[in-house]
């Protein structure tokens, strides 16, 4: 069986210590492909740090995480897009992300995080690449700007799906549109 991680952080800092390790045992156990979502400006060099390593292992993503939307959003978001336009041919970039709303911890950015996102869905428009959206607590507001930026162009998955059926429903009519159930889904309070 080939399988296949669609959202792994294994980037970030906190498995610097055993990323190697962690790597080896994907590939005995059958994990054949890793997708990693950038998340922001400081993560794109660990992110080309794992695909250069394991180029047939890794491919990335780019995109600015709604969470990592505050001050200097903007050049933040430069700087992803720069590296975006400016994929390394060996291992390009498979889809924009992880983009999208949250209005968990801070409502007060709601405003960027909304322009962020339409910023992003253009690049993936632009791009032909599938969009990977991360939503928490922003259902509604997320339908608004899918319902005003969809076109035949536009096609993703809404990652770590934790809304209800009729959201499920409702994300569903997009064309070319997916949902990924994660883990949390498991969790009693987990949506």
């Amino acid at each position: 069986m080939h399988l296949v991680d669609t959202h792994t952080h294994l980037y970030q800092p906190a498995f610097d210590g055993d990323r190697a390790e962690a790597m080896a045992r994907c590939k005995e156990l059958g994990v054949d492909l890793l997708v990693l979502p950038n998340i922001d400006a400081e993560s794109i060099p660990r992110v080309h740090d794992m695909m250069d390593r394991w180029p047939q292992q890794c491919c990335g993503m780019m995109g600015l995480h709604p969470c990592h939307v505050g001050e200097g959003w903007q050049e933040e978001l430069a700087t992803i897009e720069a590296a975006l336009r400016n994929s390394n041919p060996a291992s390009p970039w498979v889809a924009v992300g992880e983009i999208g709303l949250d209005l968990h911890w801070e409502t007060s950015t709601l405003p960027a995080q909304i322009e962020a996102l339409r910023t992003q869905l253009q690049w993936a428009k632009d791009l032909s690449l599938p969009a990977v959206i991360h939503v928490r607590k922003a259902f509604d507001e997320l339908f608004e700007v899918l319902d005003e930026e969809m076109d035949e162009r536009l096609t993703g998955v809404i990652h770590c799906f934790t809304g209800t059926a009729q959201q499920a429903e409702k994300a569903l009519t997009y064309p070319g549109w997916m949902l990924g159930i994660g883990g949390v889904a498991t969790y009693k309070n987990g949506g």
